[in-house]
C-alpha cells in the first residue's frame, strides 16, 4: 500500500478528487522527516 493510499485511508477518503493535495502533503512531509533525521531515504519497512 502506497503511502497515498495509508493516508486517504485513515481519513476516510476514497474518491480521487485530493490526490494531488495529498501528494504534495506526503512529499513535503517526507523531506521534512528526511531533513531531521538526516536520512537519504525513508522506505516502507513493513
Amino acid at each position: 500500500m502506497t503511502l497515498l493510499e495509508q493516508v486517504k485511508t485513515l481519513l476516510g477518503i476514497t474518491g480521487k478528487d485530493k490526490d494531488a493535495l495529498l501528494n504534495l502533503l506526503c512529499d513535503k512531509v517526507t523531506a521534512q522527516v528526511k531533513k531531521y533525521c538526516r536520512l537519504s531515504d525513508v522506505s516502507d519497512a513493513g
